[in-house]
């Protein structure tokens, strides 16, 4: 019986450990996923946006931050580049950087190249101390206090995205997290969703 729990605990910790996504390392997603993907779930999206994904791959390997996700991210916060929400496209940022709701705008760049790069900055930030190769073109880089708070891509629930959770179903982010329903979770599982998709676009 003893054996039986402590199975059953350390199976529990284990599941919990394996669930948290580091920000950084190298992309597993190919570009052709991610394009692919992208397609399947816009089929009217502009070509442009397939376009991108090789930035978020070279941004984020030259960073050591995880590209694929970074491009996740972007479609959730964009819902697959179709926007419709308080961000638009001629702003050039992809991740809802200085976005706080009530129609703020947030942040514009001049190029998409630089908004992506503005992200890898940011979630950078986040997940390391460590300095950035690129000089700073995110101007809120400076307000991750401190820097390496959020390793994980979990760890951005109501950090990145306040409150981080959907509040007409959990109380608290703490309950979000145990159904592994927050923001953070949202963008795990579409990047599940991309390494499961078959390539049909280079």
């Amino acid at each position: 019986m003893k054996i039986r729990l402590f199975f059953f605990i350390f199976s529990l910790l284990y599941s919990t450990v394996i669930a948290k996504m580091k920000i950084l390392g190298k992309s597993r997603c190919t570009e052709a996923q991610m394009k692919t993907y992208l397609v399947k779930k816009n089929p009217k999206v502009n070509k442009k946006y397939l376009h991108y994904v090789k930035y978020y791959l070279s941004e984020g390997q030259k960073e050591g931050v995880r590209g694929d996700l970074a491009f996740c991210q972007s479609l959730h916060e964009t819902n697959f580049f179709k926007f419709g929400g308080d961000v638009i496209p001629q702003q050039n940022t992809f991740a809802g950087i200085g976005t706080i709701g009530r129609g703020e705008k947030g942040i514009y760049f001049k190029t998409p190249q630089e908004g992506i790069r503005a992200q890898i900055q940011h979630l950078k930030g986040y997940a390391t101390k460590k300095p950035l190769v690129y000089p700073c073109i995110d101007p809120r880089y400076q307000l991750i206090k401190p820097h390496g708070c959020a390793p994980h891509i979990e760890d951005l629930s109501g950090i990145w995205a306040f409150p981080g959770y959907d509040t007409k179903k959990y109380k608290t982010l703490k309950q979000a997290l145990r159904k592994r329903d927050t923001y953070g979770h949202k963008i795990v599982n579409l990047y599940n969703e991309i390494r499961k998709t078959k390539p049909s676009i280079k």
